[in-house]
């Protein structure tokens, strides 16, 4: 073999090993890049809906917070008017301090207590 055709094999072979490389390493490491940054974005994207999504459920647990009513809004009302309507239609006896009974009264005479 000749000087020049050893040249030649050697810039066929130097050819084909940075084909090699390219075809091997360098472009599988840009997909994998572009495909990080898809990634992440994507990642970022659903961050976003994530926290705009819990925002969302916080407004509407306080909304639904502020239509319920109380426990006293919701047993005062029906608890003191059975009360009432009861103590109407049946009169009660009052016991007096000797344990006697001293009158009869209606619910009208004495208020319950609030």
């Amino acid at each position: 073999m000749t000087c020049v055709t050893l040249a030649k094999c050697f810039k066929d072979l130097h050819k084909w090993g940075q084909s090699l490389v390219h075809d091997l390493a360098v472009t599988p490491i840009k997909n994998l890049s572009g495909e990080l940054v898809k990634s992440v974005k994507i990642e970022m994207k659903q961050q976003i809906e994530f926290e705009e999504a819990k925002v969302r459920v916080g407004e509407l647990e306080v909304i639904s917070i502020k239509k319920i009513p109380g426990p006293t809004k919701r047993h005062s009302h029906p608890v003191e008017a059975a009360a009432d309507v009861a103590a109407e239609n049946e009169p009660t006896a009052v016991i007096g301090v000797e344990g006697k009974k001293s009158k009869e009264c209606h619910s009208s005479q004495h208020q319950p207590t609030r």
